[in-house]
């Protein structure tokens, strides 16, 4: 067994998610009001969601689950990729990417937050350390 599908097994939410009340209400209402992926859009790209995901995981908590503040709507791989974050419970933001101007875009806990780029660092110079060149006749 993959260890996807043992995660899904074991999904307080599971239930919940493949509900008719998820998949026909929900899910498509929610589509409707956001139909670009919100990670994409943060970092300049436009591009179509389909998948609407839980900023924060309802853990099988009723209210969370319906709460549409706890809603976006992301593509296929920032889905994918954020819950692969959620997995690994690390404490460190989760890197969306960077705009094309250069700032690092990050999601904690729900906000998109942007890095300023690094000021650029003054390219150190090299002098050519080649031996010179002696010749010695015979003589």
């Amino acid at each position: 067994m993959m260890y996807a599908d043992r995660y899904r097994r074991d999904d307080p939410d599971r239930k919940f998610l493949q509900s008719r009340e998820w998949r026909e209400d929900i899910r498509p209402r929610q589509l409707d009001r956001e139909p670009l992926c919100r990670f994409c859009r943060a970092i300049g790209i436009t591009k179509p969601a389909d998948q609407v995901d839980h900023i924060k995981r309802p853990r099988g908590d009723l209210r969370l689950q319906r709460d549409p503040s706890n809603f976006q709507c992301l593509c296929a791989s920032h889905h994918t990729m954020k819950s692969v974050w959620e997995r690994g419970n690390t404490k460190l933001p989760l890197v969306l990417g960077t705009t094309l101007d250069g700032w690092t875009v990050m999601a904690t806990g729900g906000t998109i937050q942007t890095t300023e780029p690094a000021p650029a660092q003054p390219v150190p110079t090299f002098t050519s350390h080649k031996p010179s060149q002696k010749t010695f006749s015979e003589g």
